[in-house]
C-alpha cells in the first residue's frame, strides 16, 4: 500500500484506499509503516478508517514512521473503508515535496462479517405429507461478505451428513502464517449448491413426525438456521 506525492498544490492529496466488502467492515489494522522525505511542515500522513469521507477515524500516532503497529478501532465500532493519505495542508501555495511517499507492508485488516448469510432448502425430503426411503435433499446459501464456509441438515437435533460442509468449506482459501488471516477480503466462496440423497430408514431419521432443519455458515462464523420443518416418515 503505497501513498505518493509530488509537488501537489494546496488542498490536493494523494492517497491508497481499501473498502471491505457490502455488509462487512473494518474494525482494525496490523502494518509496518515507512515512509520519505516528509520534510515540509505543511505535509501531513495519516491513516484513516471512514465510511465514504464520514465521520472518519484517525489512526493515532499515524504514521509510525519505520515500526511495525496495530491498531483497534474502539468499542465496537467498523467502518467500510481503510486509507493512506499523504496532504498538503497550507492554505496558499505548494508544499515543498519532491518523491515524498508513505506507504504500509505486511497489512493484516481485521473485518466485521456483520450480515447473516442466505439459506435455501428443497428436494423432495421437503414436499410434504408422508415421506418414506430414499429423497432427495438440495440445500443453498449465499453470502457476499466473507462467502459460505458450510452448509448442513439438523434432524431431531443430531448435525446429520457432515459431507454436506465439505463442498463448500473446502473452497475457502486458507490461511497463512504468522497471521491465521486470508489473502482475500472474501476467503470463501459467495454460494453453493449441494444436491443429495438422504436414507429416511437411517437414524437419526424415526418413523413419525422428524424435526429438520437447514444452516448455513459463512466465511467469518456466522449462521443462519431456517425455521423448523416437521418431515413425517413412515417406512
Amino acid at each position: 500500500m503505497f501513498a505518493y506525492y509530488d509537488n501537489y498544490p494546496h488542498g490536493s492529496n494523494a492517497k491508497v484506499r481499501y473498502s471491505a466488502p457490502i455488509g462487512s467492515g473494518f474494525s482494525g489494522i496490523q502494518a509496518f509503516s515507512d515512509g520519505g522525505n516528509l520534510s515540509d511542515d505543511g505535509l501531513k500522513a495519516a491513516l484513516i478508517f471512514h465510511d465514504n469521507g464520514d465521520d472518519p477515524v484517525v489512526v493515532p500516532g499515524a504514521p509510525f514512521r519505520g515500526q511495525y503497529f496495530t491498531y483497534t478501532i474502539p468499542g465496537s465500532g467498523h467502518r467500510t473503508n481503510f486509507e493512506e493519505r499523504v496532504k498538503c495542508t497550507k492554505t496558499s501555495g505548494t508544499c515543498n515535496a519532491d518523491h515524498i511517499y508513505t506507504r504500509l507492508t505486511d497489512i493484516v485488516f481485521t473485518v466485521n462479517d456483520y450480515t447473516p448469510p442466505i439459506a435455501y432448502s428443497g428436494g423432495t425430503l421437503f414436499s410434504g405429507g408422508v415421506v418414506s426411503g430414499t429423497k432427495s435433499l438440495d440445500l443453498f446459501a449465499i453470502d457476499g461478505q466473507t462467502g459460505i464456509r458450510a452448509m448442513f441438515l439438523v434432524v431431531n437435533g443430531h448435525g446429520f451428513g457432515a459431507k454436506y460442509t465439505g463442498a463448500i468449506g473446502t473452497s475457502c482459501a486458507p490461511t497463512y502464517a504468522p497471521y491465521d488471516a486470508y489473502r482475500v477480503m472474501r476467503p470463501c466462496t459467495n454460494g453453493g449448491q449441494y444436491v443429495d440423497t438422504v436414507d429416511t430408514r437411517q437414524a437419526p431419521f424415526v418413523n413419525g413426525p422428524n424435526t429438520v432443519f437447514v444452516c448455513a455458515v459463512d466465511g467469518s462464523g456466522g449462521g443462519t438456521c431456517l425455521p423448523t420443518a416437521t418431515v413425517n416418515v413412515s417406512n
